[in-house]
């Protein structure tokens, strides 16, 4: 099992990879037009949301104790797994 440490360096290393795969997103955005701008609009404004969900608990994280950890990581996964299910979806309709 991974140390606290770990884990959190792990998922802010996802979080960056989310970060850029939203920027191509956004660049795609900026280039559609019509319908297409707008479901692109629509998805990226799930993936920001759910993005700063996943960043608030990793920050929970980062400020727990070692004890607390175990408590909060469980919700730092469903916050990820939330957001990685989102950008899967969005990644099917682009």
């Amino acid at each position: 099992m991974a140390t606290r440490d770990e884990w959190i360096e792990r998922i802010k290393a996802k979080l960056d990879e989310v970060n850029a795969e939203i920027a191509r997103f956004e660049e795609k955005s900026r280039e559609a037009s019509g319908e297409a701008k707008e479901r692109y609009q629509r998805y990226l404004d799930e993936l920001r949301e759910q993005r700063e969900e996943a960043r608030g608990k990793l920050e929970e994280l980062r400020a727990s104790s070692e004890a607390a950890f175990e408590e909060l990581r469980q919700g730092a996964e469903n916050a990820w797994n939330s957001l990685k299910n989102a950008l899967s979806s969005a990644r099917e309709k682009f």
